[in-house]
């Protein structure tokens, strides 16, 4: 009987999902969206979701909007949500995905996206073990599985590291391989390090700390960024990281903290070197943190973004050159026919913005090289025409998901 045990609730749990979905889908009517083009190639959307809430009834309903129509999340059945949907957050990547697609087995246990690597022979996963207890040893972690044979190989390497702080703090921020080395950039605390190990036998060959020597002023305190390749799992010759100056101040009521300055640096895998980088952008008025801006990195060329959501402000800048790109670009919400740039994230050149013109939320993709529009969209009701004011007023798009 126990043989089938397992065989019988599993048949319950699939027909109580099915069950569910159904008669949730019977019981709750949601509007349907999708988006319709009103200028340029939609192909440049194809491989990319709008996800966002509708706001009708009572409380909001997350859903993700598309050229093909509308997916609610309490549309999906309990099984999707327990099982196949269970980390979404980790899911929900595309480059991931496609990573789990290929190599099933290898991808299991394994969930972090800055500890991939992979080229046309390897897809290794590198990651730091830490004992719990305070310790001056850690592990690395090395599974490799080889792209043409199958064959998987794992190194477990210890290393002997001087901490002084009692919070221990150890994260991976990249992997790359060149030739037979397999460079790890760690955040260990407040600095970064390089640890290069043989990929044959995972033996650890040197440790090189990243040193940015920035003087900082009584009460001042550093807080470090990193920015990796963003096809996190590829090769990438270099890293950028940010460092900004900044001191916290405590009120009665509340407390504010104030940027001092910021840095900019390139470090290339191939040579070692740390490279200060030229001003990117206007950093606003001193002390205030004006406006949210991001780096994104493209192989060698390094962007930077903002978005005040009156307009568009960004720069490209040649890690391998040492020269800009293409000086300061200026989009406003003007020139694209709206009031409102609700948010923007940059993926393989091209600029996808969120936009809002009256109560219709929009879309529209720029070419980052160029600032040419290369695509604009707005969300249409799928439904009658006299519900569509009131329905499209509902709609709440926040964000932008991008596929590989």
């Amino acid at each position: 009987m126990k043989r089938y045990l397992l065989s019988i609730l599993l048949g319950t749990f699939i027909l109580a999902a099915v069950g569910t979905y159904y008669v949730h889908g019977a019981l709750v009517e949601l509007p349907q969206y999708k988006l319709e083009t009103i200028e340029g190639d939609p192909s440049e959307i194809a491989n990319v979701d709008f996800s966002g809430n509708y706001w009708g009834g009572k409380g909001s309903k997350a859903l993700m909007v598309s050229e093909q129509g509308t997916q609610y999340e309490i549309d999906k059945s309990l099984f999707e949500e327990n099982v196949t949907d269970a980390r979404s957050w980790m899911f929900r990547q595309p480059e991931f995905r496609k990573l789990k697609e290929q190599h099933p087995h290898f991808i299991r246990g394994k969930n972090k996206m800055e500890s991939f690597y992979k080229d046309e022979e390897w897809l290794i996963y590198a990651e730091i073990l830490q004992k719990k207890e305070a310790s001056q040893r850690i592990t690395f972690k090395i599974d490799m599985v080889n792209e043409k044979t199958g064959k998987v190989t794992r190194h477990r390497t210890n290393v002997d590291v001087e901490v002084e702080d009692a919070y221990r703090f150890f994260y991976v921020e990249d992997v790359q391989r060149i030739g037979n080395e397999l460079h790890v950039f760690a955040r260990q605390n407040s600095e970064f390090h390089v640890y290069v190990f043989d990929l044959s036998s995972g033996e650890l060959l040197r440790n090189e700390t990243i040193s940015l020597n920035i003087p900082l002023a009584e009460g001042e305190e550093l807080s470090l960024e990193f920015t990796a390749n963003e096809i996190r799992s590829g090769s990438g010759e270099y890293v950028v990281l940010r460092a900004r100056k900044q001191k916290a101040f405590q009120g009665q009521d509340s407390s504010r903290l104030e940027v001092r300055g910021e840095s900019y640096y390139s470090y290339s895998y191939a040579s070692g070197q740390l490279v200060e980088l030229p001003k990117m952008l206007d950093e606003g008025t001193p002390g205030k943190n004006e406006f949210g801006d991001f780096l994104r990195l493209n192989g060698q060329v390094l962007t930077v973004l903002k978005n005040d959501t009156n307009a568009i402000t960004w720069m490209r800048y040649n890690l391998r050159t040492g020269q800009v790109e293409k000086q300061k670009t200026v989009v406003t919400a003007e020139d694209l026919g709206v009031e409102v740039i609700t948010s923007i994230t940059l993926s393989q050149e091209r600029i996808f913005a969120m936009l809002r013109h009256e109560d219709t939320a929009m879309v529209a993709v720029l070419d980052a090289k160029s600032g040419n529009i290369l695509y604009k969209g707005k969300t249409v009701f799928v439904g009658p025409s006299s519900k569509a004011e009131e329905q499209l007023k509902n709609l709440r798009l926040l964000n932008i998901e991008v596929g590989v």
